[in-house]
């Protein structure tokens, strides 16, 4: 009897390390760092394209089509300190009628991260990462350029686990974005500050030491974006997003990505009238993740 208590308890001790134990990590895993001293480069092409239509008794479609080009480089201080900036290129087509359209391109708002991660899978069940980043407010959004208009602000938590060939990785976020100044004249309207709510559910599986898939579920509860000065506004209830793709690990310092995405956001806009409206998004991503 004490014999098989003794195994019994072998066993649970066995199974426990296993689980908790962090596997060799590769760049294309959902929680990979860089060691401390080394850096991230991660170069990416992303297209969408946004339709967004808008009922009522004269209903309406808005199309937007974009490419962009980034990169973001990190450093690590430290094995659980990650700190890191990006810069982007993005060109914007909109058809705001079947005759009308503008097309601008340019340069996107900067933005600089810090992750500090304070549970390892090598020490505990579980990782656990807190990050902040801050894209600050770099020029007003007018008819010739691409940027923002306001300061973004991100907060994160993630939690999840290495087991096996598996993987999952639960996010939750929040973004605060300052007050928002859009128009291309000097009567340039303003929108105030707004704050959403969002939360992530990755999951990765390990065909192979090179090949992997991942997918992601994801819904985001945007703000009430409104105008200063003004009883108008729009008020999102909500947005869905779907991704998945294949991963390649060319060695530990070098992998690829490729996703397919989609995204669905349903709400309504109040001005003299009540009016709802939904928009789809559709587009591809690339990514390419190299450490020196």
């Amino acid at each position: 009897m004490f014999k098989n208590i003794n195994k019994l308890f072998l066993s649970v001790f066995v199974l426990g390390t296993l689980a908790s134990a962090e596997p060799g990590l590769v760049s294309r895993d959902l929680f990979f760092l860089p060691l401390s001293g080394e850096f991230q480069s991660k170069s990416q092409f992303n297209y969408e394209t946004r339709k967004e239509t808008t009922e009522g008794t004269s209903p309406f479609d808005l199309s937007k089509a974009s490419l962009t080009l980034g990169e973001g480089l990190s450093y690590a201080f430290y094995d659980d300190l990650v700190v890191g900036a990006q810069v982007g290129f993005k060109t914007l087509k909109q058809d705001l009628t079947k005759t009308t359209s503008t097309s601008t391109s340019g340069l996107l708002d900067p933005n600089f991260s810090i992750l500090y991660r304070v549970y390892d899978q090598s020490y505990s069940p579980v990782f656990f990462d807190v990050s902040l980043a801050l894209s600050p407010y770099f020029g007003k959004n007018r008819s010739n350029n691409v940027l923002r208009g306001s300061t973004e602000v991100d907060f994160e938590l993630a939690i999840g686990q290495e087991l096996y060939a598996w993987a999952y990785k639960l996010s939750l976020y929040s973004t605060w974005f300052s007050r928002e100044i859009t128009g291309g004249s000097a009567s340039d309207s303003i929108t105030q500050s707004r704050f959403d709510l969002g939360g992530k559910a990755a999951l990765q599986y390990d065909f192979d030491p090179q090949w992997a898939a991942n997918f992601e579920l994801g819904l985001r509860l945007p703000g009430k974006r409104q105008k200063d000065k003004s009883t108008s506004y729009t008020d999102p209830n909500y947005e869905f997003s779907f991704a998945t793709g294949p991963v390649y690990q060319f060695h530990r310092d070098l992998s690829g990505a490729f996703k397919f995405f989609t995204k669905y956001e349903k709400g309504s806009s109040y001005a003299a009238t009540k009016t709802t409206y939904h928009a789809t998004t559709y587009g591809i991503n690339l990514a390419l993740d190299y450490i020196f």
